[in-house]
């Protein structure tokens, strides 16, 4: 058991090491960071020519820093009942508006639009090693579960670094575009954000994984791991409306695969939910995982 769990950390070592020597690991950080970037520089000039619209309706001077008008929005009686008309629910509503801008447009970035990215850095971990016959060198050493698991592991980190450096390219354009200081609370806020978006992309993770354990060409693996990716996007809110009594609750195991069908306990701010949406997402990431490795541990490599 120790000798196995040696391996997969040395494995996972060895993997992001290399991701450094070949380049990759900065390729897609990169990526991210770019991503991020101009994600956050469109959305600050669409908040800037909204609020720019604003205060020229009631006729007032636009602030320099821009976020402030919105802000001030958030707190009216009017929006506050909107709002919580919209998501059904008065806690959720709140801790949405109590959010700087900046950290509502990261969070809701990184749950929406981050999953793709996933599908497609990662979708040719293991298909790429497998394509090129380095897999036997590493299974020439250790097992094929430590070499998967470590594999994943290694991808985890990846993923865990170039979300942690996106989160920072966020906030420094975002301050930089919207001229507004950084504070204690906005990084707070951000850092909670950065940890859910990580274990919820885990969920997406194991998705990719399962396709790289499936098929030999990377190329492959990718398209299979995006096919999967939009048969849940399109499966989750089908088989939530459809489900109802009778045969109609077959209906509910399509959004109790779907990771998109926890996202939702990621935004309230209480311990309890957030576990439960934890638990979800590493379960799926596993199950999706596990399911590759089936096929994978019984290959001829």
């Amino acid at each position: 058991m120790n000798r196995e769990l040696t391996d997969t950390f040395l494995v996972a070592r060895h993997d992001v090491q290399d991701s450094m020597r070949s380049r990759r690991l900065i390729v897609w950080i990169l990526l991210y960071v770019c991503v991020a970037v101009g994600a956050t520089f469109i959305f600050s000039r669409v908040l800037r020519t909204i609020e720019t619209h604003i205060a020229r309706t009631i006729a007032v001077e636009p602030t320099k820093e821009t976020g402030q008008v919105v802000s001030s929005i958030q707190q009216s009686d009017s929006v506050r009942r909107m709002v919580d008309d919209m998501v059904d629910d008065k806690q959720l509503a709140n801790q949405i508006l109590n959010l700087h801008p900046l950290v509502i447009f990261y969070a809701w970035f990184s749950f929406a639009f981050m999953p793709f990215l996933v599908i497609i850095i990662s979708s040719d971990t293991i298909a790429r090693d497998v394509n090129t016959r380095n897999v036997r060198y590493h299974l020439f050493r250790t097992s094929r579960p430590a070499y998967a698991v470590g594999k994943g592991i290694s991808s985890a980190l990846v993923l865990l670094i170039a979300l942690t450096i996106s989160a920072i390219a966020t906030v420094v354009t975002g301050m930089l575009t919207m001229h507004s200081a950084i504070t204690i609370p906005l990084l707070t806020d951000l850092l909670s954000f950065l940890v859910k978006c990580w274990l919820f992309n885990l969920s997406f993770l194991g998705i990719a994984l399962m396709a790289s354990q499936l098929r030999r060409s990377p190329m492959q693996a990718q398209f299979l791991g995006l096919g999967v990716f939009f048969l849940l996007l399109i499966l989750h809110p089908v088989s939530a409306s459809q489900t109802g009594p009778g045969l109609a609750r077959l209906w509910q195991l399509g959004v109790i695969i779907s990771p998109y069908s926890h996202v939702n306990d990621f935004w309230y701010p209480d311990i309890t939910r957030f576990l439960k949406a934890a638990v979800w997402s590493l379960g799926l990431g596993f199950m999706y995982f596990f399911l590759g490795y089936i096929r994978f541990s019984r290959r001829d490599l």
